[in-house]
């Protein structure tokens, strides 16, 4: 019963990545793919727009807590940039901005550039979208 189980499970995943397969190649023929990541990039020109002035970002985990807990101005970029409001922001606790941090950190770095502040504000925001 395992056994049968454990191979539905291949089968499932191995028909959803033939199916991703088959969607990938045909957006690189209708030019559907070439729409969608073009449209990705408006929206991360918009955001890092948004987030202007702070372009030299490069912080360590407790920076990045100190500014958002400190720079108003920050704050309300972060609230106009995800849609989440400012007192939604602010009642955040320590370890979800560690967590953030951590999700935004993309190079495992340790720190955060504004390049991976801008990706994880686009995941936020399309995560708000979907919610």
């Amino acid at each position: 019963r395992e056994e049968q189980m454990v191979s539905e499970q291949k089968s499932v995943k191995v028909a959803l990545f033939q199916k991703g397969r088959k969607t990938l190649l045909a957006g690189l023929k209708d030019g559907s793919l070439e729409r969608v990541v073009g449209e990705m990039e408006k929206q991360k020109a918009m955001i890092a727009a948004e987030l202007n002035g702070f372009e030299k970002m490069d912080l360590s985990p407790a920076d990045f807590i100190e500014a958002f807990r400190t720079n108003e101005k920050l704050m309300s970029k972060i609230s106009l940039s995800t849609g989440l409001g400012l007192s939604d922001l602010k009642s955040l606790e320590d370890a979800d901005l560690g967590r953030w941090f951590k999700d935004m950190d993309t190079d495992g770095s340790g720190t955060l550039s504004f390049d991976e502040f801008v990706e994880g504000i686009m995941k936020v925001r399309e995560e708000q979208m979907v919610s």
